[in-house]
C-alpha cells in the first residue's frame, strides 16, 4: 500500500511527456480513481505468496539434503541381546573396520505419574504432553548422552548405587510443570518405579541417533530384562555402500532376532515425499498466482474502453 501511494505521489510530479500516449499512461497512474494503489498490493501479495512457497520448498529440501545425510548413521540395530553386546561388536568390526558403533539400553515402559498426579486420574492430558500417551522408550547411562547438553541439576557419578534418579527433556519438564527434585512414575514389564529427577537436558533431536526423553540411572533399570539398540556409521569411509552391505548381512546371519534398519533408503523415501509435497505446493502456489495475474488482467481490460472514452 506504500508503494502504491509513492508510485501515486512521484508519478504526480514527474514532468509530462511530450508524447501523448506516454503523458496519458503517467496520468492514468494518479489521476481520480486511480487504481494504482489496488493493482499494487494484489501484485505485493502475489509476490508474497510466491516468496513464501519457494522458501517452504527451498527448506524442505535443504533440510533433507544437506542435514541429514550428514548426521544420520548408516544403520540403526535393534533388538541385539545385551549379553552378546561385545560380540555385536566384533561382527561389525570384521565387516566393516574402523565403523563407529554405538549401542545403548533399549527397554519401554509407561508414565503413570508425576509429582503427586496420577495420569490415570487426569480427566485430559495437557496439551503437548504427548510422553503421556502410550509406552515410551526408557534407557539408562553412566554418562551425559551425546546429542543432549544438560540444562539444570547435575549427572550422577559413575558407579551411583543410590536411590533411583532419571533425567528427563527439557520440554516434558515445561509442559508438564516438572522440576529438579520431582517425582516421576513409571510402569516397565507390570511394576511401577519412581524416580527423582536430577536433572534437565537440551536435547538435539536432528542428530538422527538415540535419543530419549527419560534416562535413568544405571541401578534404576540394569536389571530389568532388555536389549541394545545400536547404530553403525561409516561416514567418510571408501566403499560405504558395499560395507554397509557386508555389515547387514553379517549381523543378521549372526544375529536372527535383531532387526537391521538401513537409513538410506528410508531417507531416500523420506526426500522423495517431500520433494513430491514440495512440488505440490510449489505447483498450487503457481496456479494461484497465475490465477490471480489473470484477474488483475481481466480488471484492467475491463476498464480499457472507459479510459480510451476519457483519454479521447
Amino acid at each position: 500500500a506504500g508503494i502504491g501511494w509513492a508510485i501515486r505521489w512521484t508519478a504526480s510530479r514527474l514532468p509530462r511527456p511530450k508524447a501523448p500516449l506516454l503523458r496519458l499512461a503517467l496520468a492514468n497512474l494518479h489521476r481520480p480513481g486511480a487504481q494504482t494503489g489496488q493493482l499494487v498490493v494484489a501484485l505485493g501479495l502475489g509476490l508474497t505468496l510466491f516468496v513464501i512457497l519457494a522458501g517452504i520448498q527451498t527448506s524442505l529440501t535443504n533440510e533433507i539434503t544437506r542435514t541429514v545425510p550428514k548426521e544420520a548413521p548408516n544403520l540403526f540395530v535393534l533388538d541385539v541381546p545385551v549379553a552378546r553386546g561385545d560380540e555385536f561388536r566384533r561382527v561389525v568390526e570384521q565387516a566393516a573396520p574402523g565403523a563407529a558403533v554405538n549401542a545403548v539400553p533399549s527397554l519401554r515402559g509407561t508414565v503413570t505419574g508425576y509429582k503427586n498426579i496420577r495420569v490415570a486420574d487426569l480427566k485430559d492430558i495437557p496439551e503437548n504432553a504427548w510422553v503421556l500417551r502410550g509406552e515410551r522408550g526408557l534407557t539408562y547411562a553412566e554418562t551425559l548422552p551425546e546429542g543432549s547438553e544438560l540444562i539444570e541439576g547435575k549427572w550422577w557419578p559413575k558407579g551411583y548405587d543410590g536411590p533411583p534418579l532419571v533425567s528427563i527433556d527439557r520440554e516434558m519438564a515445561n509442559v508438564l510443570d516438572l522440576k529438579v527434585g520431582d517425582s516421576l512414575t513409571v510402569s516397565l514389564l507390570g511394576r511401577e518405579l519412581t524416580a527423582k529427577i536430577a536433572s534437565l537436558r537440551q536435547i538435539n533431536w536432528d542428530t538422527m541417533g538415540f535419543n530419549y526423553v527419560m534416562v535413568f540411572s544405571p541401578n534404576t533399570l540394569r536389571d530389568a530384562p532388555h536389549n541394545l539398540a545400536a547404530t553403525v556409521s561409516l561416514k567418510g569411509m571408501a566403499d560405504a555402500d558395499v560395507k554397509e552391505r557386508a555389515v547387514s548381512k553379517a549381523v543378521l546371519a549372526g544375529f536372527a532376532s535383531s532387526s537391521v534398519i538401513e537409513v538410506r533408503d528410508v531417507i531416500g523415501q523420506v526426500t522423495t515425499i517431500l520433494t513430491q509435497i514440495a512440488t505440490a505446493i510449489a505447483a498450487a502456489g503457481s496456479i494461484a498466482i497465475l490465477s490471480g495475474i489473470a484477474v488483475l488482467i481481466g480488471a484492467i481490460a475491463a476498464s480499457r474502453q472507459a479510459r480510451i472514452y476519457d483519454s479521447v
